[in-house]
């Protein structure tokens, strides 16, 4: 009913954040990213948010538009979408889950071609990364060790409709993925089956 709303993050150092896609983990912490920057000035962020929302910490900077985020099986590494810089970010983590691995901490590893980029991904449990691509219609698809393998088109891709894919997210528990877009006959939500299921939610955990 918009009662008991509370501000969990609204700025970093005095500097002002602009928070873009975020991904829980298994304790639930989250992580999310700072929509800021370009590839000139990279100046996003990506943090991490505790799960009792006390402490907010930096995990990466220098950052162009970082915009999609999750979070691989195991949860030692960090698929970052950087929008600005049209490429495809690892971020490797200490078993802290909040500072980089030394030498291997962040590498970009694959460029994408065309207008702007990378928006939201997800992850499945054998560890496969969907990028959604805007606007291009389509979600690229790598497998763990960021080869890509696969792509999802949208209907009439080769016509130009439908092109501002944006959103991707699995069914808890199958391997069905619903995907975002739109164009000027509206908006659509299309869904495809993915290489695997889905990594289970935060929110759909079992209790023990």
């Amino acid at each position: 009913d918009g009662t008991g709303v509370s501000n969990i993050v609204t700025g970093f150092q005095e500097d002002k954040i602009c928070p873009d896609d975020m991904v829980f983990d298994k304790q639930g912490n989250f992580y999310f990213t700072d929509f800021q920057g370009s590839a000139l000035k990279p100046t996003g962020k990506v943090f991490r948010a505790s799960s009792d929302y006390k402490q907010i910490e930096l995990v990466a900077d220098l950052l162009a538009l970082p915009n999609g985020i999750s979070l691989a099986p195991g949860e030692r590494r960090l698929w970052i979408g950087e929008f600005g810089r049209n490429a495809l970010l690892e971020l490797n983590l200490n078993p802290d889950g909040k500072s980089l691995m030394f030498g291997l901490g962040a590498l970009w590893v694959y460029r994408f071609t065309g207008d702007y980029g990378p928006d939201s991904n997800a992850v499945d449990a054998e560890g496969n990364i969907y990028q959604v691509i805007y606007p291009q219609g389509k979600v690229v698809i790598f497998n763990k060790t960021a080869i890509p393998v696969a792509e999802v088109l949208i209907p009439d891709q080769d016509r130009g409709k439908y092109m501002s894919t944006t959103n991707l997210a699995f069914q808890p528990g199958t391997d069905t993925a619903f995907l975002t877009a739109g164009g000027t006959a509206g908006a659509y939500i299309y869904k495809f089956k993915g290489l695997a299921k889905g990594l289970p939610m935060f929110s759909h955990q079992s209790e023990e």
